[in-house]
């Protein structure tokens, strides 16, 4: 038994498939988004095995689909992950540092 892969079968992945971003409207479920017609419109660009990021527009999830397989009109996928995202917790002093950088006040002539 061959314990290593054969030449034709290792590509560098950028070479092999494409990676998709969706940015996904709030009120979108996961259910709408694994419908074989929501990337419909993409079928004809996409391929097996094409990864998906779903990014909602109010960054409350984050998702990734694998692209099994197409036909006229329908892009079926799978569900690899999903992330419901949180708040980010930012410390006070981040938030009340002024941008660009600082420089000294200007003593004053007197």
């Amino acid at each position: 038994m061959n314990t290593s892969v054969n030449l034709g079968r290792i590509k560098i992945e950028t070479y092999a498939i494409q990676r998709w971003q969706v940015s996904v409207e709030p009120e979108t479920t996961m259910e709408q988004i694994l419908d074989p017609a929501y990337l419909a419109h993409r079928a004809d660009t996409m391929t097996v095995g094409d990864r998906v990021t779903c990014l909602w527009e109010d960054l409350s999830n984050l998702a990734e689909l694998i692209v099994l397989k197409i036909g006229v009109g329908i892009v079926y996928t799978q569900l690899l992950n999903q992330t419901e995202l949180r708040e980010p917790i930012i410390p006070e002093e981040v938030v009340a540092k002024p941008k660009g950088k600082s420089r000294p006040p200007i003593a004053s002539a007197a």
